[in-house]
């Protein structure tokens, strides 16, 4: 049986894709895109030896990501493994290694590294949410897709690092406390904390959200700092903490982020 090689090199490459339907539909795109892919055979057996891609930009709905670099192996076409990958996020930027993913089934575990995200961009991720914010934030994000649809998230915590003094001011900070009041959240505790981000620097700023085997979740935030009024600076020191099904609690943020248009439980 003959032995074979082949290979594709492939540059500037662009895309776009509609995904959803009706009002929800959101578009994926690709900018930039560059890579080489080579199959080995003997016969018809073949096997993928390591490959990359490389692209300027891709993002989705108001996502965006930047300069990015990913490298592959595959066991076989229908499994693939991210070995590394990076891109620019928010400022920053966003990594993952060992990204198993299944093209047959669209299964896939992973964590996204973050580091250094500009506190500011990554506010103007929430478009309900409007303020402005400075700083950099650092966080790890498990998570499980199911069927390329269903995604889990486990575990994941963001913060602010140790001796940075970061401002925070949201415009209309009502908003999002009006949302965390229907949690159940006192009205006492809201009153201050709706005071606290319209005017606010901070030294700590940390959400943990983890669960339990019976999928119940705790999220955990934390916010460390000084309101400003003229001249006069108050003490906050704030501790929230939610418990609830870990979707739930997560629709929860979604709605208050105005990304979701359900009803907050």
């Amino acid at each position: 049986m003959p032995a074979w090689d082949a290979a594709v090199r492939f540059s500037d490459l662009s895309a776009a894709l509609p995904l959803g339907a009706g009002e929800g539909t959101k578009e994926a795109s690709l900018a930039g895109g560059a890579g080489l892919l080579r199959l080995r055979g003997f016969g018809p057996h073949f096997d993928i030896p390591p490959f990359f891609l490389r692209f300027d930009e891709a993002g989705f709905d108001r996502y965006r990501l930047e300069r990015g670099v990913l490298s592959f192996r595959a066991d076989d076409p229908t499994r693939l493994l991210l070995t590394e990958g990076s891109a620019g996020f928010c400022g920053g930027r966003v990594r993952v290694y060992a990204l198993h993913l299944d093209l047959a089934s669209l299964d896939a575990g992973f964590t996204l590294l973050l580091d250094n995200l500009d506190a500011g961009r990554v506010l103007a991720l929430f478009p309900q949410v409007r303020g402005t914010a400075t700083g950099t934030l650092h966080g790890k994000l498990p998570l499980a897709v199911r069927g390329g649809k269903q995604v889990r998230l486990r575990d994941a915590f963001l913060y602010s690092p140790p001796g940075q003094v970061g401002r925070l001011e949201l415009e209309e900070a009502h908003v999002l406390v009006d949302k965390l009041r229907e949690t159940g959240l006192p009205d006492e505790t809201c009153a201050s904390l709706e005071k606290a981000l319209g005017n606010l620097d901070y030294e700590v700023l940390r959400l943990d959200l983890t669960q339990n085997r019976d999928g119940q979740g705790l999220l955990a935030v934390r916010l460390d700092g000084s309101a400003s009024e003229g001249k006069k600076k108050t003490p906050v020191n704030l501790r929230l903490n939610f418990n609830g099904q870990l979707e739930e609690m997560i629709n929860v943020g979604l709605q208050a982020a105005g990304l979701s248009k359900g009803t907050a439980p």
